[in-house]
């Protein structure tokens, strides 16, 4: 495809003239984004880039919560989950480490004012008030099992994908299947997996920040489309900010659940607020929990949990011990 396909006799005579204009790398780029499978379709498409990292929670998937046993007692007390803002999670490059990918190349382009302007634009986007639950497909971690082995009590908590996230969307998207029906105060959720691979993050980001430098380039010449590629790219990039994250991490297998407040301000609306970290609430229904894995060498047996789950009601919970060696 040419620039001169995209302008047939339907497109008048001054926008014609004004894409004619453009610079080579402006007219490559709308080139793209009306090419199917173009590198602007794979790798900065929103919708594209979204389903190719949600996790379909249709399938009989199994997906396990690494935590202590003194946690467990607080969920079981409260019958209720209590899901962290991203800001607050173990991990203090939560969010950063796209970002920080993007201006390492961005610093290429020496031009201090784009620079400020991309980062000014992923600062000012609208999807700032989320939080995440995370989890993994892996029921032997021993790497989460020994992060969440606080005095020696780490178990993994089993659920069924589908039950979370109807139990998320029914409480916080108040049941909306369609996000364009959303109103403020209803949450985007979606299980995501995460992306370790750092060839794959930087392939993703450059083609990003590529196409946002560009259009920013051109943006006096055509306002309107360089300024709703920009818009796209930076949304992009937010989403892959939540998803992409340290590969020395890689040994997590996260599967994580996003819930993504839709605000009509750039306030923070927790449901819950404890010693200054906000929380999202979820009520805990008595079958979520499918089974609860003790780890290997914990100083608490798996009778013992049984005893502790059966006096707070939940009976009808698997206890089990770990297949790990130590």
């Amino acid at each position: 495809m040419t620039i001169e396909d995209l302008l047939t006799s339907e497109v008048p005579e001054d926008t014609k003239k004004m894409i004619r204009s453009l610079n080579k790398d402006a007219q490559e780029l709308l080139i793209q984004i009306f090419s199917k499978d173009s590198e602007y379709d794979r790798y900065v498409r929103k919708e594209n880039v979204i389903k190719k990292y949600v996790l379909d929670t249709s399938m009989k998937r199994e997906l396990y919560h690494y935590t202590s046993i003194t946690n467990l007692k607080k969920i079981l007390h409260s019958k209720q989950w209590l899901i962290k803002r991203y800001n607050y999670m173990n991990d203090p490059a939560e969010m950063k480490w796209a970002l920080t990918i993007a201006n390492v190349l961005l610093v290429q382009n020496e031009d201090n004012q784009l620079i400020k302007s991309f980062n000014d634009m992923f600062r000012t986007n609208p999807f700032k008030d989320f939080y995440i639950w995370s989890f993994s497909l892996n029921n032997h971690n021993q790497a989460l099992f020994g992060n969440y082995s606080h005095g020696e009590d780490g178990i993994a908590i089993k659920f069924n994908a589908q039950e979370v996230q109807n139990t998320l969307a029914t409480t916080y998207a108040h049941g909306k299947q369609d996000p364009n029906k959303f109103q403020f105060g209803d949450s985007f959720v979606g299980a995501c997996k995460v992306e370790y691979d750092i060839d794959v993050q930087k392939k993703y980001i450059s083609k990003i920040v590529d196409f946002w430098v560009t259009a920013y380039k051109n943006r006096s010449q055509d306002q309107d489309d360089m300024s709703e590629i920009m818009k796209e790219c930076m949304i992009t990039l937010v989403f892959l900010s939540m998803i992409f994250k340290n590969p020395y991490l890689s040994q997590e297998e996260e599967i994580r659940f996003l819930v993504i407040n839709k605000n009509s301000d750039a306030a923070i609306h927790a449901d819950k607020i404890i010693n200054g970290v906000p929380y999202m609430k979820a009520k805990l229904d008595n079958k979520l929990i499918k089974e609860i894995i003790n780890k290997t060498g914990n100083n608490i047996t798996t009778s013992e949990i049984t005893k502790i789950i059966n006096e707070m009601g939940f009976s009808e919970i698997d206890v089990t011990s770990s297949d790990l060696p130590y």
